[in-house]
């Protein structure tokens, strides 16, 4: 350091030690406190702010690990089984419809009802009829119907125990109407499995057997009559997640067609 620089440092040093001395009104500078022959006089207690700084992080990250551990855990629950139903419709060429529905409980069940909604356009055109259901409740057989179940209908189907998986067999007439104005042996068959009480947060799949079958049509609520479904080269099938309403599922069909192909079988 130059002689400027010292000379400039020692009059800052002079000038800030005379300021202090004025306002002590003792004459005394302060700097002669700091003097390495004099004892350093007691401060004021250090702050303990990084002590409480390193609490506080720590109660943050354990009380984070903490929440994300139950949310984890709240999510799992979330993640829980959940009632699915999957369900097989084929048409058969003297116009019956064969189901078989399988329904997976997220718990079990002592009952479970069903019934044949009466139905909006486009598929109020049909009226199904379901004479005889045979029942197995987690494998067991359980009682059918006691009557034929018709539009408009319910019946509760009660099991010997609880059950978390029900599955349906039966034969649906009524469900296939002719389209006399396309061409021959054309038609239209109502697929929809039998409505299961609850099902409105229940993910669904319908296949339909493609023999016989040109495409499929949904409609929900009675809106118009949209194609749905996917042709995987051996059946049609049409998903529905949770969160979906229950729509109809609607195929049109070729009996004569059908006829053939299953009398050459």
């Amino acid at each position: 350091m130059g002689p400027s620089c010292r000379v400039q440092l020692g009059v800052d040093m002079v000038t800030q030690e005379e300021r202090i001395a004025e306002r002590s009104g003792d004459g005394v500078p302060a700097v002669a406190m700091s003097s390495p022959h004099a004892p350093e006089p007691p401060g004021p207690p250090r702050p303990r702010g990084r002590r409480w700084v390193t609490l506080l992080v720590t109660a943050v990250v354990t009380t984070t690990a903490v929440g994300l551990w139950r949310l984890s855990g709240e999510e799992q629950g979330a993640a829980a089984p959940e009632s699915r139903m999957r369900s097989t419709a084929g048409i058969g060429a003297d116009g019956s419809v064969d189901v078989v529905q399988r329904i997976d409980l997220a718990s079990a069940r002592s009952s479970l009802t069903v019934s044949i909604p009466v139905r909006s356009a486009p598929a109020d055109r049909f009226d199904p009829r379901v004479d005889q259901v045979r029942v197995h409740a987690d494998g067991r057989p359980e009682a059918g119907l006691t009557a034929p179940l018709v539009r408009g209908g319910t019946h509760t189907f009660t099991f010997a125990g609880p059950a978390t998986s029900v599955v349906l067999e039966y034969s649906v007439e009524g469900a296939v109407v002719a389209t006399p104005s396309s061409a021959q042996g054309r038609a239209l068959a109502l697929v929809t499995p039998l409505a299961i009480e609850g099902a409105v947060g229940m993910a669904s799949r319908l296949e339909v057997e493609r023999d016989g079958v040109l495409n499929l049509g949904c409609s929900a609520d009675g809106a118009p009559m949209t194609a749905c479904g996917a042709d995987d080269g051996g059946r049609w099938t049409v998903g529905r997640g949770v969160f979906y309403p229950v729509a109809d599922v609607i195929a049109q069909v070729d009996l004569s067609g059908a006829a053939a192909r299953q009398g050459a079988a």
